[in-house]
């Protein structure tokens, strides 16, 4: 959920006690509110992102040290900020997470500009990694949960550093940055994960990449192809051969996050070896049943429940389930959840009621299976 919708949920008389971790909380649930609102108080299934634990990047970039968040100006209703990725934007004050600012420079403008990154990006500074990591690794490694490892994505880190705009530009008034932008990823997060993989053999890697609108994606197959297709191959094929610490050790899942109108990118996903996709939004005209029709198991699924009907959380909801989720469970390779994060328009009570809906439809699909 957003912010937003958590701090309204407080007020409708979720637990506050859960805005500290429990004496036995540990890992992300130590440190993740919204985890812990999960786990504690709708009783989900622990997932561990280990953002926690080391600064591997996600929606930012994986910037050690990162840049200091700045405010430049207020005025009452908006606030001028230079943020953590070294962006110049424009942020509402209310709302600011679960609305989209206004950008006004990113750090990369020349080859010059990207040069001078470099000493954030060293996938080797120990500053990377928590001050208790050996022994939270070692805990980890005892874990009965997934756990897994996130990155900013082949297109999501070079669009921090250059803006949509500049770097839909790029690709074409100057490959040779982008290329180089993308050698450097690909060579960090090898890196990275290696050094990771030494102490803790996380369960699956989860790239974000937001490359696509209600329109479609943001870069056409062909720039894909040539910039995004080859560093990605490399980068799974490497993850794929981390060398498992025990028996029973598989390699990790490779999971790709973009919103939008992902059609045309799920087949060059596929093709560079990732095995789930999500969040499938529904209102950019994604539904899991024909993807799932298209490719069968071969692309793993997770999400497609249109969030926009929690707002009611009436019988279109019900229907929305029902129509989606016991048949899906019943081929596999389908966890169920919303296409995007909650907004605040959702009511506790009415997401109290999607988790009974959802888990009612399950319970169903895995009785008709048995």
């Amino acid at each position: 959920m957003w912010p937003e919708t958590l701090d309204r949920w407080y007020t409708e008389g979720l637990d506050t006690s859960l805005k500290l971790p429990l004496p036995s909380d540990w890992g992300a649930l130590a440190s993740d509110e919204f985890e812990r609102v999960l786990v504690h108080a709708f009783d989900f299934d622990r997932v561990d992102y280990l953002t926690q634990a080391l600064l591997s990047g996600y929606t930012d970039t994986p910037f050690s040290p990162a840049f200091e968040y700045r405010v430049l100006s207020e005025d009452g209703s908006t606030r001028l900020v230079h943020d953590r990725d070294g962006i110049l934007k424009r942020e509402l004050v209310g709302y600011n997470t679960s609305s989209m600012p206004q950008f006004i420079r990113f750090p990369v403008e020349t080859r010059q500009d990207f040069l001078n990154l470099l000493p954030r990006l060293d996938p080797d500074s120990p500053e990377r990694f928590s001050f208790n990591w050996p022994e939270l690794s070692a805990t980890y490694s005892i874990r009965d949960f997934p756990a897994g490892l996130t990155i900013c994505g082949a297109f999501g880190h070079p669009r921090n550093l250059l803006g949509v705009e500049a770097l839909c530009t790029a690709y074409y008034d100057q490959p040779a940055l982008v290329h180089e932008i993308l050698e450097h990823w690909l060579d960090f997060y090898c890196r990275l994960a290696s050094r990771v993989w030494r102490d803790l053999q996380f369960d699956f890697v989860l790239i974000w990449e937001d490359m696509a609108y209600k329109g479609g994606s943001l870069i056409s197959p062909r720039l894909f192809r040539t910039f995004m297709l080859p560093v990605y191959k490399r980068l799974v094929d490497f993850l794929h051969s981390l060398p498992p610490q025990l028996p029973d050790l598989v390699s990790p899942v490779i999971i790709v996050d973009s919103d939008g109108d992902v059609s045309e990118l799920v087949p060059l996903f596929l093709e560079a070896g990732v095995e789930a996709v999500l969040p499938f939004e529904v209102q950019a005209g994604m539904d899991v049943r024909q993807f799932r029709q298209k490719y069968g198991k071969n692309l793993a699924m997770i999400g497609g429940l249109d969030k926009r009907l929690l707002v009611e959380a009436g019988a279109s909801l019900e229907s929305e389930i029902n129509a989606k989720v016991p048949a899906l469970l019943e081929m596999g390779g389908y966890i169920p959840a919303l296409d995007h994060t909650v907004p605040p328009d959702v009511s506790l009570a009415n997401f109290r009621r999607y988790l009974r809906l959802l888990r009612s439809s399950s319970t169903r699909a895995k009785s008709h299976s048995g």
